[in-house]
């Protein structure tokens, strides 16, 4: 009678015994409880990948949310791409932060193949440390006090994103959209922003040690306070449209921006 016990006893018949799929599948509906259903249905999906859309829906009515997270990452490489933007959705909807980014982490791994969008999502302390998210649509992504280190973001948009206190050191920012964005105290170190479009851009107290801005559009972007900007690396980012406020900084730089 534990629901628990069926819905691992099921997904141990799914892997074993596939002639028993059809009365597996009717036993896992009669689950009650929307996690451990979930979990069935997302196991028998393996050997039946059209019940992906039912193990989805019971994910999204768990009320748990930690169980739901869990539901949710346990699903995220198997959703085919026209699944993938209601997990989304059932990801946002969550409101603690840890659980939020640990389900849409998880989904973020799908974007680069199939070109989800995080556009406006809220997943601030999120941990994408060397996650691949190239071409990912992340504009107006609240990732603020995340960790984004060496995280490939290669052409990604970033546009007006809030990066604030993020860790994106060894990050690869090539020909990424960055219009707009708010670095505001992030650390940069040693991050490859190549042909980067940095217009509008907040960069004030960002952290920019061997940073290469070689090729970047720094057009409006604002520096101010930045570790790794000499005074003559600060001259040529003027030269190219960049504002700085406040007092100039005095370390060395070792900042590249080679054209």
């Amino acid at each position: 009678q534990n629901e628990s016990y069926r819905a691992l006893a099921l997904s141990a018949l799914a892997q074993k015994l596939p002639e028993l799929l059809a009365e597996a599948l009717a036993a896992a509906r009669e689950i009650q409880d929307e996690s451990y259903r979930a979990l069935a249905l997302s196991a028998l999906a393996q050997k039946l990948p059209e019940l992906l859309a039912e193990a989805l829906a019971a994910a999204r009515e768990i009320q748990d949310e930690s169980y739901r997270a869990l539901a949710l990452r346990a699903l995220a490489q198997k959703l085919p791409p026209e699944l993938l933007a209601e997990a989304l959705a059932a990801a946002r909807e969550i409101q603690d932060e840890s659980y939020r980014a640990l389900a849409l982490r998880a989904l973020a791994q799908k974007l680069p193949s199939h070109n989800v969008s995080l556009s406006n999502a809220s997943v601030s302390c999120a941990n994408f440390n060397y996650a691949t998210l190239i071409n990912a649509n992340l504009s107006q992504a609240d990732l603020r006090y995340g960790n984004l280190r060496g995280a490939n973001l290669n052409r990604a948009d970033l546009s007006r994103a809030f990066l604030n206190r993020t860790d994106l050191s060894d990050a690869k920012l090539i020909n990424t959209n960055l219009s707009g964005a708010n670095f505001r105290d992030a650390n940069l170190i040693n991050a490859n922003l190549i042909g980067s479009n940095l217009k509008n851009a907040n960069l004030i107290r960002a952290n920019l040690i061997d940073a290469d801005l070689s090729g970047a559009n720094v057009e409006k972007a604002r520096f101010g306070y930045n570790q790794g900007i000499s005074e003559s690396i600060k001259l040529d980012l003027i030269r190219r449209g960049a504002i700085f406020v406040g007092e100039p900084p005095t370390q060395d730089s070792r900042v590249l921006v080679t054209r």
